[in-house]
């Protein structure tokens, strides 16, 4: 979880994103707390896409439920490489305020 986290922190740093990795939970209906590995505000869904740390479905449902995206990330995501972190903020799709930064082509991966 740190490296992805600090790729994502690279990520920010190098395209110019928003990142969150500080504090980044979901509280669920019972007040239980379940750590993201980060939050990306301006991409995904309406509060940003939420980076899971594992393919849990009740996760996923209280991030959506919540207005997040959410996604599990491959292990290629540990270390910062800028075209595949373009391409995937792409295809996460621009829900931020404003113009997208110049390099965000908004090509999604699949149809």
């Amino acid at each position: 979880m740190a490296a992805v986290r600090e790729a994502w922190l690279t990520a920010s740093r190098d395209l110019g994103v928003r990142v969150v990795t500080s504090g980044c939970e979901l509280e669920d209906t019972q007040g239980h707390r379940h750590q993201l590995v980060a939050v990306v505000p301006d991409f995904g869904g309406e509060r940003g896409m939420a980076v899971l740390d594992e393919w849990d479905p009740s996760l996923v449902q209280l991030a959506a439920s919540q207005g997040f995206g959410y996604t599990v990330l491959a292990a290629s995501y540990k270390n910062y490489e800028r075209a595949l972190f373009e391409d995937t903020l792409s295809d996460w799709q621009w829900t931020g305020v404003g113009q997208p930064p110049l390099w965000y082509t908004g090509v999604p991966w699949t149809d």
